[in-house]
């Protein structure tokens, strides 16, 4: 999994690219919300491979975001997943983060465009 980040004053963007694993991603969120988080993020994931996830890792990724995501307190993170399995298990993610108090509201879209008008913010370009 390869994690493409670019941080555009209050919104960063992460392309995930590749075999999705929930550790990778765990790690990662971790590092980030140490670090400090923009008040939006976008996670692309029009190029990862989500096959192998179990509903465990959805009840893992929301408990680390409750834990450590305050420095996003009242932020908003947008997923995009265009393709029918991605999608389905980004709402199943949703589904979990509605039953935690989480201090961020998420969300998933199926096109770049939708994402951005739900956070009403433009979302600049990854290469």
């Amino acid at each position: 999994m390869t994690v493409k980040t670019v941080v555009d004053g209050d919104i960063t963007i992460r392309k995930v690219i590749g075999e999705y694993t929930v550790d990778r991603m765990l790690a990662y969120l971790r590092l980030e919300y140490k670090r400090g988080a923009t008040h939006y993020w976008v996670w692309d994931l029009s190029e990862a491979f989500v096959r192998g996830l179990k509903v465990n890792d959805f009840n893992r990724t929301v408990d680390c975001v409750a834990r450590y995501g305050h420095s996003q307190a009242g932020g908003k993170s947008a997923i995009i997943a265009p393709h029918r399995l991605t999608f389905g298990l980004s709402r199943l993610f949703n589904a979990y983060a509605r039953l935690v108090d989480l201090p961020i509201e998420t969300a998933t879209f199926r096109t770049k465009e939708e994402a951005e008008g739900w956070l009403g913010v433009k979302i600049p370009p990854i290469d």
